[in-house]
């Protein structure tokens, strides 16, 4: 199980993907327990923005929270909503994901600034969804998932 990712953010007025910070959900005596720290390098850019100005203010030093099962917020805010998670749990052939999982496995193309990877270099578009060209066949995928059909996501 992945207990840690790197955390990227587009920075605002930019088509800039930087890395920001790193996250890590551990257990501790049975309770989650979520910690984030901002790199040094994000900290320095002056166009750095603060993921959340209470739980994750923009300054050195690790922030912890044991709320919304140890996944801050501003974090949780960037996981996908049913339809993707339904789509992820396909694509993965997995129902057991984590909220960690789920972040992870979202495509770089999302709604909101942030994204999310096990390398410090963040991800790309193409690295989730190869084949976005072939709508016809998307649809035709999400119309077998919504049936609960098939549900084969592979690229046609």
């Amino acid at each position: 199980m992945i207990s840690e990712c790197f955390v990227h953010i587009q920075l605002p007025g930019s088509l800039d993907v930087q890395t920001a910070g790193r996250f890590r959900l551990d257990f501790v005596e049975g309770q989650p327990v979520g910690r984030f720290v901002y790199g040094r390098r994000y900290l320095a850019d002056p166009r750095a923005v603060a993921f959340d100005p209470v739980e994750l203010l923009l300054a050195p030093g690790e922030r912890r929270t044991t709320a919304l099962g140890g996944i801050f917020g501003a974090l949780r805010d960037a996981a996908p909503d049913a339809w993707g998670r339904l789509l992820i749990e396909r694509r993965l052939a997995r129902a057991d994901l984590s909220e960690l999982d789920y972040l992870l496995a979202a495509p770089e193309d999302r709604v909101g600034a942030l994204s999310f990877s096990t390398s410090p270099s963040p991800a790309t578009p193409q690295d989730h969804l190869p084949g976005l060209d072939d709508l016809v066949g998307w649809m035709a995928r999400a119309d077998a998932i919504q049936a609960d059909s098939a549900g084969d996501l592979s690229p046609a």
